[in-house]
């Protein structure tokens, strides 16, 4: 008899599928584990993990504080650069997550904005990076001069000695439309005009037509009478006086 069981009566429901059978035609298996009939629709709500999260947008905040962080910086100003560019482009990114799946816009617009601080920062850590590799190279392309007395406007200020030592002081002028360092020679000599001690100073940085002072300081301790410019002495012998000498006045 159709329908009827082994013992005679009728079965109420169809045979139970095997495993990993659908229970019918049609039927699909959702992401759950679970069948479903063909007119059910799919889920597209927050997976069987948890709520979405705009990992994106989280990552653009992170990389807009560590932009701005290392711009404070001006040596890591290309790591600023490179983070505020990356905290612009996924706070761009993370925002459209946010609004697509109704997510808090908050980290993303953080990172957009921080981002861009990061990127000006490193543009003032660019020029600082200029302005530093422009005063070094400066600074050791730019050569002492040999002062000259006339053409430099020449002075010495102070002639004396200091703890038994002699020491000059004085003024020279950059005539020239060229930033300069120069250097310059002085004569310490006794009361007889006798050359006791010769030595050499130097300026620092003069810019043109700029007024720069200079010290010499004499190791003799014989007794200080006068203080002159000589020529250059370093080839040796007694120094050849280019200006008129200035009396010392008593040092301490």
């Amino acid at each position: 008899m159709t329908g009827q069981g082994p013992t005679g009566y009728q079965q109420p429901y169809p045979p139970r599928p095997g495993p990993g059978q659908p229970p019918g035609p049609g039927w699909w298996m959702a992401s759950d584990g679970r069948w479903y009939p063909p007119t059910a629709t799919p889920y597209h709500g927050p997976p069987p993990g948890g709520s979405p999260t705009n990992g994106i947008g989280i990552a653009a905040m992170v990389l807009g504080i560590v932009g701005v962080a290392v711009g404070l910086v001006w040596v890591l100003a290309f790591a600023a650069l490179v983070c505020g560019v990356l905290g612009i482009v996924f706070g761009i990114v993370g925002r459209g997550r946010a609004a697509k799946l109704h997510l808090p816009a908050g980290p993303p617009l953080a990172g957009l904005i921080l981002g861009i601080v990061a990127i000006g920062l490193s543009g003032y850590g660019f020029y600082v990076q200029y302005r530093v590799v422009d005063t070094v190279s400066t600074i050791f392309n730019t050569s002492s001069v040999l002062a000259d007395p006339t053409t430099n406007r020449m002075e010495i200020t102070r002639c004396t000695t200091l703890a038994g030592s002699p020491i000059a002081e004085g003024t020279l002028v950059n005539t020239s439309d060229e930033t300069r360092s120069y250097r310059l020679y002085v004569s310490f000599r006794d009361a007889t005009g006798y050359e006791t001690d010769a030595v050499s100073a130097y300026t620092g940085r003069v810019e043109p037509h700029a007024t720069a002072t200079w010290t010499a300081y004499g190791n003799s301790a014989s007794q200080l009478a006068s203080c002159a410019f000589a020529g250059d002495h370093s080839s040796g012998g007694s120094s050849t006086l280019i200006s008129n000498s200035t009396p010392a006045t008593p040092g301490s």
